[in-house]
């Protein structure tokens, strides 16, 4: 049976904490604009294409995030963050290398977005078990505080990939493998600590199904899992692949106006969180997460209208707060109902939710694309969520949930 770790929580340890995701989400922002430019702009893929790339990318969670949880679990996070920063540098020094011989092809960028996905695997959970340690008193917050952060350095990294045009692909991705590295200091700085186990572990097959019986059997873990399935399945894969083509088609195939889009999105996401932090918490978190998936699916919906440019952007600042909102409430929920012996399981059963049905959504959303037209596949996603929130509000208790409830 493992034990829940004991370690000092204080300001300190949060705000390395906090570093240490800007470490990793400056270049995830890097990442988030320059992948899906070298697919559909640098190579000029069609749809299809793109959609499966961006599978790549986020396949691996489907396997591996719940043995990276389990790893996570049973380890110190902190040595696996430390080790993982310095690994997950190595495939931009690759790709960097394979772009400066001009070798880059599609072939290339799928093994890249193999690589990186399967690294994030075991990083995520071990970064997100952290947070519960070092936050202190007030999860919520802390959970709002690191959710801000990840969306708020993500807008520096956007701006970097935005001037690829103009400094090169090569410059961009050698920066990104240095602010990776930097991860590795600020993760040393964190508590040691982790899980100790006493007896001989359980089989891993054994220990991963134990988190998944955990949720399965908590009204308020397996609403917010099955949310997160959705998210990725209707929104994430919509970012991924049809905000691309809708720019590229209809916008102007530059990297920056890729890169202008991204930054409005988490400019939504960052008004959202200093919103959340001034109101001190919300008292209702499963209530706020439905909500904000509908003002998230209406600004969605507002681009199968193919809006001017301006337009757009504010629907994209819209759909950014919306969320802001429902990432910052499912993880505090998460975080604050999960057994600390299983934490790190539990959050990559919600992670997988998320980066496992974007993958899936991705290679949809590049068939209906062609098949159906931009108007038509863009109502398709709020209206598939539109169905699973209702189920949810009229066979669960989860949208009156209360912040501290007991089962």
């Amino acid at each position: 049976m493992t034990q829940a770790s004991s370690a000092p929580e204080n300001s300190s340890s949060l705000g390395w904490h906090l570093s240490t995701v800007s470490a990793w989400f400056i270049p995830f922002g890097i990442q988030a604009v320059l992948y899906p430019w070298l697919v559909a702009f640098y190579l000029n893929e069609p749809a299809e294409r793109v959609g499966f790339a961006q599978m790549c990318l986020l396949i691996p969670n489907l396997f591996l995030i719940l043995f990276g949880g389990l790893i996570a679990d049973r380890h110190d996070e902190r040595s696996i963050m430390m080790r993982l920063h310095v690994v997950i540098a190595l495939p931009s020094l690759a790709l960097a290398a394979l772009v400066f011989s001009g070798q880059l092809s599609y072939s290339v960028l799928i093994g890249y977005g193999l690589v990186v996905g399967t690294i994030s695997a075991f990083m995520n959970p071990a970064r997100d078990s952290m947070l519960s340690r070092v936050a202190g008193t007030n999860l919520q917050q802390a959970v709002i505080k690191a959710s801000g952060v990840q969306f708020g350095v993500q807008i520096v990294g956007f701006l970097i990939a935005g001037s690829a045009d103009r400094i090169g692909v090569v410059t961009i991705l050698l920066v990104q493998a240095s602010l990776l590295l930097t991860g590795v200091y600020t993760a040393y700085k964190l508590p040691k600590g982790g899980t100790a186990v006493s007896g001989p572990p359980e089989k891993s097959l054994h220990a991963i199904l134990d988190g998944l019986k955990i949720v399965i059997a908590d009204w308020r873990l397996m609403p917010a899992i099955i949310i997160n399935i959705s998210i990725g399945l209707f929104y994430m894969s919509t970012f991924m692949v049809y905000v691309p083509i809708l720019i590229r088609d209809h916008y102007g195939a530059q990297s920056s106006t890729m890169a202008l889009a991204s930054i409005l999105f988490m400019t939504g996401t960052i008004l959202a969180t200093v919103v959340l932090l001034r109101i001190k918490g919300i008292q209702r978190p499963g209530r706020a997460l439905m909500l904000s998936l509908l003002l998230g699916g209406c600004a969605i919906f507002s681009l199968s209208f193919k809006p001017p440019l301006p337009l757009l952007l504010v629907a994209l600042v819209i759909w950014g707060m919306g969320a802001s909102i429902s990432m910052s409430m499912g993880r505090s929920i998460i975080q604050e109902y999960s057994p600390p012996t299983h934490r790190a399981r539990v959050l990559s059963l919600f992670q997988l939710g998320f980066m496992g049905g974007a993958p899936v959504g991705a290679v949809v959303m590049g068939q209906l694309i062609p098949a159906l037209g931009m108007k038509t596949t863009a109502m398709l996603p709020p209206a598939a969520m539109l169905i699973v929130l209702i189920y949810l509000y009229l066979f669960t208790d989860f949208s009156k949930l209360e912040s501290g409830s007991e089962l």
